[in-house]
């Protein structure tokens, strides 16, 4: 992650598809405040690459919104 982040220039599709990963490891961890760091800067990568591919931006989406419902943040989830 640390070489994909010092890495000129940055491919930022590796890295969002690197802290998803981690995202989501955190997530089975059951530690969703770090989850939720990862992921939403994920979706906002995913957002600027939508073009590219809608699933990656979907699954993003998904994975906070499964951390919402696990928060019981039941408003955010739906957003």
């Amino acid at each position: 992650f640390d070489l994909q982040q010092n890495a000129e220039p940055i491919n930022e599709l590796d890295l969002a598809r690197t802290m998803n990963n981690i995202g989501l490891i955190y997530m089975e961890e059951e530690n969703y405040d770090l989850a939720l760091n990862y992921l939403t800067d994920v979706r906002k990568i995913y957002e600027k690459h939508v073009d590219a591919d809608r699933y990656l931006l979907a699954n993003a989406l998904n994975s906070l919104g499964v951390i919402y419902t696990h928060r019981k943040e039941y408003d955010h989830a739906l957003k």
